[in-house]
């Protein structure tokens, strides 16, 4: 379904709301760059999953969301602020952000706008409970931004798009699941090429993210975490990583979770950027440990017991 922002710049999102309906817990998959639902696809097939509701989103100039020349300036905030927008139109309850790679990423960037986006008279107020990250942290690394901006220089040359992505792809896989995709290497690219056919969209988005890379991610070592941000480092989190992964290396991930006592990180010993694809019953046996049994206020009595005791 799709679902077009009222805030400007009015951004579209494509949408789809699986699993069980009458769940008070909804399960927001984020999905990184370059691939939408089908990138969730071990995860829609997990059993623990099924007893929640479960959203799945194309992003603005992805999949099906072409952009009007009007749509084609946006930031990173825009993108989180539709999203947010999004679960207050659904009248979801409770809700758990997963999010992986670029996907984290937003999801920490609504996690930190939510007390100003769920004050909007007329919409329901969503309880934002945990955040799942998978290859993710607060910002990407240096090779992940040049492959970005490679990709935006590729798209600017107007090469066929699977050509593009036979370029891109293989950063995110180890070699030992790339051999595996080698047989249907042409059916992947081909993925690729129909999820991204909107070129301009797509060099809009990835604009947007190399800008909110420029203007925060390089300086966040050295920067005091500001109070919106501190409110973010406050939710429960848990941070899978991979040792090997080239685009969030441990060198970033450590830091992101000294930040806070309220980050569990799992970290795997796999040479990859996809776990959740690769070491998919780890990923989904953790987050499914990690989902909340109890309900928001239940969780605050408990909070404040923890507090009293530490």
């Amino acid at each position: 379904m799709k679902f077009n922002a009222t805030q400007s710049p009015h951004l579209p999102l494509q949408y789809n709301l699986k699993g069980n309906q009458a769940s008070k817990i909804t399960l927001v998959f984020l999905n990184g760059l370059f691939h939408g639902e089908a990138s969730w696809i071990k995860q829609q097939r997990y059993q623990g999953f099924q007893n929640y509701k479960q959203l799945f989103l194309d992003y603005p100039g992805c999949g099906g969301n072409q952009l009007s020349s009007q749509q084609q300036d946006f930031t990173f905030s825009d993108i989180a602020n539709a999203i947010t927008e999004l679960l207050q139109y659904l009248s979801l309850e409770r809700v758990i952000l997963v999010g992986y790679s670029l996907g984290g990423m937003l999801a920490l960037e609504m996690a930190k706008q939510w007390p100003a986006q769920t004050a909007q008279p007329n919409l329901h107020t969503p309880h934002l409970e945990k955040i799942v990250l998978i290859n993710s942290a607060d910002r990407i690394s240096i090779k992940g931004q040049w492959m970005m901006k490679n990709v935006q220089q590729l798209l600017d040359l107007d090469i066929p798009l699977p050509t593009l992505f036979s370029q891109v792809y293989p950063w995110f896989f180890s070699d030992e699941y790339l051999l595996k995709l080698d047989s249907m290497s042409d059916y992947v690219l081909q993925s690729y090429a129909n999820y991204n056919q909107d070129s301009q969209g797509l060099t809009a988005f990835l604009h947007a993210c190399h800008r909110r890379q420029n203007c925060d991610g390089n300086t966040r070592q050295s920067t005091p975490a500001q109070p919106n941000e501190q409110a973010v480092l406050s939710i429960p989190m848990l941070l899978i990583t991979c040792s090997g992964d080239p685009l969030f290396p441990p060198s970033i991930t450590t830091v992101f979770c000294q930040q806070s006592a309220n980050i569990t990180q799992i970290d795997l010993e796999l040479q990859s950027h996809v776990a959740n694809l690769e070491a998919a019953v780890a990923v989904n046996r953790h987050i499914e440990q990690f989902i909340p049994e109890h309900s928001p206020l239940e969780q605050t009595l408990i909070g404040a017991t923890h507090a009293a005791i530490l």
